[in-house]
Protein backbone atom coordinates (compact mmCIF):
# COMPACT_ATOMS: atom_id res chain seq x y z
CA UNK A 1 0.00 0.00 0.00
CA UNK A 2 1.95 3.47 -1.01
CA UNK A 3 0.94 6.89 -0.43
CA UNK A 4 -1.67 8.55 -3.03
CA UNK A 5 -1.83 11.92 -1.91
CA UNK A 6 -0.11 14.18 -4.01
CA UNK A 7 0.87 16.80 -1.27
CA UNK A 8 2.49 14.07 1.33
CA UNK A 9 4.07 13.04 -1.93
CA UNK A 10 5.76 16.38 -2.64
CA UNK A 11 6.39 17.06 1.47
CA UNK A 12 7.94 13.80 1.64
CA UNK A 13 10.34 14.20 -1.77
CA UNK A 14 10.92 17.95 -0.27
CA UNK A 15 12.09 16.36 3.43
CA UNK A 16 13.97 13.83 1.05
CA UNK A 17 15.71 16.50 -0.85
CA UNK A 18 16.58 18.23 2.69
CA UNK A 19 18.08 15.26 3.96
CA UNK A 20 20.50 14.59 0.71
CA UNK A 21 21.69 18.03 1.12
CA UNK A 22 22.67 18.02 4.38
CA UNK A 23 24.56 14.11 3.95
CA UNK A 24 26.44 15.97 1.54
CA UNK A 25 27.24 18.78 3.75
CA UNK A 26 26.25 21.67 1.69
CA UNK A 27 25.60 24.86 3.54
CA UNK A 28 23.96 26.90 0.28
CA UNK A 29 20.58 25.64 -0.76
CA UNK A 30 18.00 26.93 -2.55
CA UNK A 31 14.42 24.15 -1.99
CA UNK A 32 12.11 24.65 -5.13
CA UNK A 33 8.71 22.45 -5.18
CA UNK A 34 5.88 22.55 -7.72
CA UNK A 35 3.21 22.51 -5.33
CA UNK A 36 1.69 25.78 -4.17
CA UNK A 37 -0.20 24.14 -1.75
CA UNK A 38 3.00 23.09 -0.12
CA UNK A 39 4.28 26.57 -0.51
CA UNK A 40 1.67 28.08 1.41
CA UNK A 41 1.73 25.61 4.39
CA UNK A 42 5.30 26.47 4.70
CA UNK A 43 5.05 29.61 4.83
CA UNK A 44 2.72 29.09 8.03
CA UNK A 45 3.48 26.02 9.13
CA UNK A 46 3.84 26.59 12.88
CA UNK A 47 -0.10 27.63 12.73
CA UNK A 48 -0.83 24.84 10.39
CA UNK A 49 -2.92 21.78 11.23
CA UNK A 50 -2.13 20.21 7.99
CA UNK A 51 -1.30 16.59 7.40
CA UNK A 52 2.47 17.40 6.20
CA UNK A 53 3.13 19.84 9.13
CA UNK A 54 5.21 17.38 10.85
CA UNK A 55 6.98 17.03 7.65
CA UNK A 56 7.12 20.86 7.21
CA UNK A 57 8.72 20.90 10.83
CA UNK A 58 11.00 17.87 10.15
CA UNK A 59 12.24 19.58 7.10
CA UNK A 60 12.50 23.14 9.20
CA UNK A 61 14.81 21.57 11.67
CA UNK A 62 16.89 19.43 8.98
CA UNK A 63 17.42 22.80 7.15
CA UNK A 64 18.77 25.24 10.21
CA UNK A 65 22.16 24.55 9.10
CA UNK A 66 21.55 26.06 5.28
CA UNK A 67 21.56 29.10 4.10
CA UNK A 68 18.20 29.36 2.73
Amino acid sequence: MGISDPLIIEAFSLRDGVRFAAIRGLSHVIMEVDCLELVMLWKTCHNSRSIVAPILLEIGELSDNFFI
